[in-house]
Formats: C-alpha cells, sequence, structure tokens
C-alpha cells in the first residue's frame, strides 16, 4: 500500500467527509450556544452569578461541542494535512491481528498485523497518531519501551473498562452542572446540585483509584507498599465523601417534610440510609463487630417495612375487592424477609 492510499484509507476510517461536517456543525452550534448565553456580558460577580445560574447548562454544552470541533480539526491538520515522517518505534506485540507500537514516549499506534518480530525496534513513517508504513530497516536499540496510559482517553468504571476512547471529559462535563448548581443554589437548593454531582463523582473516584492500582500492579518492594496504602486511603477517602453526601441528602428531605405523616413514612429509608453508611464507613476501618451491627440494624428496619408495606397493601385489596384469595398474593413476599430474616440475622 503506498502513502496515498494509506492516507486515504485513513481519512476513510476516522476524518470521513460526513463526519468532520458533522464535527464544524456540532462546532457552530456550539459557539451560538455559548454566545448567546449572555457570557460576553459579564463585568462582575453579581453578573457572573446572573449568567451561570440561569445559563450554566448552555454555557458548559457550549464550550464543550467547540473544544471537540477545535480537537477534530487540529487532529486532521496533523494526520491528513501535514505529510508524515520517519520515526522510530518498539513493537510490543502481535494480537489478533493487530500490531501495537509504541514511541519513547509511551504513546501508542496500532495497525492492522504486520507479521514483524515482537519486542524489537523498526523505522516507520508516521504522522502524530497514524503509522502509514512500516519499512523493512530495523534499528538496534538497548532499551525496552513501554505504553503509558492517557489519563483521558482510558475509562475505567463499574459498568466496564473503556481504553482509547473519548468518554472520561464526557463525564467531566455532566459533572459540571451539578457543581455549577450547589455553588450558585442557596440554602437546602444546593441538595440538588450535589444530588447531581454524586454520581460524576463517584465513576470519576472509581476511575482515578482504579488507575492508582494498576500503576501499583506494576510496582514491587517498597513502592509497591507506598501505592498500596495510598490506593486505600483514597477509596476510604472517596467512600467517606459519598457516604457524607446521601447522609447530607438524607437529612435535608428529612427535615424539609412539613406533616408527621410524610415523616413517618420517609423514617424507614433515611434509617436505612443512615445504616447503610454506617456499614460502609465500618468496612473503611475494618470494624467487623461494628460492620454486622449496623448490617442487623439496616435489615431489621427494611424488614420491618417490608412485612408492614405488604401486610398494609393485601389488607387494602381484600377491603376494596373483597376478595380473599389476595393472601396469595402475599406468600412470596413473606417468605422473602423470612429467609432475609433466617441469614441477616439468625446467620442461618
Amino acid at each position: 500500500m503506498t502513502i496515498k492510499e494509506r492516507k486515504k484509507q485513513i481519512r476513510q476510517a476516522y476524518f470521513s467527509t460526513g463526519g468532520m461536517i458533522v464535527i464544524s456543525i456540532l462546532g457552530i452550534v456550539g459557539l451560538f450556544l455559548f454566545l448567546f448565553s449572555g457570557i460576553l456580558n459579564i463585568y462582575d460577580y453579581e453578573s457572573f452569578y446572573n449568567c451561570f445560574s440561569k445559563n450554566g447548562m448552555t454555557i458548559i454544552f457550549g464550550g464543550f461541542f467547540i473544544v471537540i470541533s477545535i480537537y477534530c480539526w487540529i487532529a486532521f491538520f496533523k494526520n491528513i494535512i501535514l505529510n508524515p515522517k520517519k520515526e522510530i518505534l518498539y513493537l510490543i506485540k502481535n494480537e489478533d491481528d493487530i500490531s501495537i507500537f509504541v514511541n519513547k514516549k509511551g504513546k501508542k499506534f496500532i495497525i492492522e498485523n504486520t507479521q514483524k518480530k515482537e519486542s524489537a525496534f523498526y523505522y516507520v513513517i508516521k504522522t502524530s497518531d497514524y503509522i502509514y508504513e512500516i519499512l523493512d530497516e530495523e534499528c538496534n536499540l538497548d532499551e525496552i519501551w513501554e505504553e503509558k496510559k492517557k489519563y483521558w482517553m482510558n475509562f475505567y468504571s463499574p459498568m466496564g473498562n473503556f481504553e482509547d476512547i473519548f468518554l472520561l471529559p464526557i463525564v467531566y462535563v455532566i459533572l459540571m452542572p451539578g457543581i455549577f448548581s450547589f455553588l450558585m443554589s442557596k440554602g437546602w437548593d444546593k441538595i440538588y446540585g450535589l444530588i447531581w454531582s454524586a454520581g460524576p463523582l463517584y465513576v470519576i473516584g472509581y476511575d482515578f483509584v482504579y488507575k492508582l492500582k494498576i500503576k501499583n500492579d506494576n510496582l514491587s518492594g517498597e513502592d509497591e507498599n507506598k501505592f498500596a496504602n495510598s490506593y486505600i486511603l483514597l477509596k476510604g477517602i472517596f467512600s467517606l465523601f459519598f457516604t457524607a453526601i446521601i447522609v447530607y441528602t438524607l437529612t435535608s428531605i428529612f427535615l424539609k417534610l412539613q406533616d408527621s405523616v410524610s415523616k413517618i413514612i420517609f423514617l424507614p429509608f433515611y434509617l436505612c440510609g443512615i445504616l447503610s453508611c454506617g456499614t460502609v464507613i465500618a468496612k473503611i476501618f475494618n470494624k467487623d463487630f461494628l460492620y454486622k451491627l449496623f448490617l442487623k440494624g439496616y435489615v431489621i428496619i427494611f424488614l420491618l417495612f417490608w412485612f408492614g408495606f405488604t401486610t398494609f397493601a393485601i389488607i387494602g385489596l381484600i377491603k376494596q375487592e373483597n376478595n380473599y384469595a389476595y393472601l396469595l398474593i402475599g406468600i412470596p413476599f413473606y417468605l422473602f424477609g423470612i429467609i432475609a430474616f433466617k441469614k441477616y440475622i439468625l446467620g442461618k
């Protein structure tokens, strides 16, 4: 394959005309959102507060669209417009018809399987992000280059791991409205910003701790112990932070309820939330006795609510329909409660 043919292949795969048109439109939309938000009329703190409290989401997403559009056009310029150059790369491995190279800085390059020998240096013709051609000549260097993971291009979450995908910045963008909502709101309205921020913050924290753990797995000796302690500490800090958000949120909702009936209905959820936070804290500090105590308390309150709600619902249905056959509906719910009681309270 010639350089010209390879360039055409890369453009069709990553920089198609339709895709670049869509990216350009996205950037224009972002620019209009940015301008119509009134951000250019900010001249003091009060105008800043008014602008972001009213149009914070518009500014954030408008800016994000602009950044994405500029990023894609810069990538197009570096990989399609500029001519490729000769450079040395290190072939890490051939896997599933894919060859993975790295440069001295640890940046990864992928090309279809070249049948070249692994763990060797090669001269290649490449642009900023793509290999155009692998030359036949080898380069003998007494070094080993390793891939360095990019923070923004690798995303590890409870839902799965995603590498070389532009997902983590999107999580930060989703987080920003929550932060602005918290900063710009007053009184109990700040709770909405906390609730919005909780999910993205948890995912960002999970990703960061996971990356720290990966780094720890590649170390040994004193460095390994150092990173292991940092990992445990950081994990504990994030757990405590989200525990505090849950407690604050539940307490805020409970205090905002006006009548006694609403508070009584919400009370089991409030107590279960507090006790579940207690189990998290006990687990962080390795207090098994407290962990079991909080867990049993959680289960008892949950089962009281479970049996009470089931009984109330069955009685209501019987009275409404005048049909005792509805007792049969409650059997699986009662069985579930009995099994949970035996497992978590009696330990059987």
